[in-house]
């Protein structure tokens, strides 16, 4: 078979290894798990303002976390809590869209 001399036929650009899904993906990865690390020993250390977070909860998203003000930091005898949900993503290129 004679090759195709077709100018709309795009050529195949090979990837080099940093391109490829397997490597990105793993980064992603990565990067995800320096987050939680890090939102991790913000919260439960330097705030105290959390006793335990979840990764990977039931939810499918990355971090949650409930936030509470232990009653001796409150300026009120009210103890509020509120969740925190968080969802971390890696980009190397352009802001993401809501198309993508």
């Amino acid at each position: 078979m004679a090759p195709s001399n077709n100018p709309t036929r795009l050529k195949a650009r090979k990837l080099v290894p940093s391109e490829t899904g397997a490597t990105r993906a793993y980064a992603g990865y990565e990067y995800q798990l320096l987050v939680s690390l890090w939102v991790a020993l913000v919260l439960l250390f330097e705030e105290e303002c959390a006793e335990q977070l979840e990764l990977e909860p039931a939810s499918q998203e990355d971090i949650e976390v409930d936030l509470g003000v232990p009653s001796e930091r409150a300026s009120a005898m009210i103890e509020v809590t509120q969740r925190m949900i968080l969802q971390v993503k890696l980009h190397s290129s352009s802001p993401w869209s809501v198309s993508d």
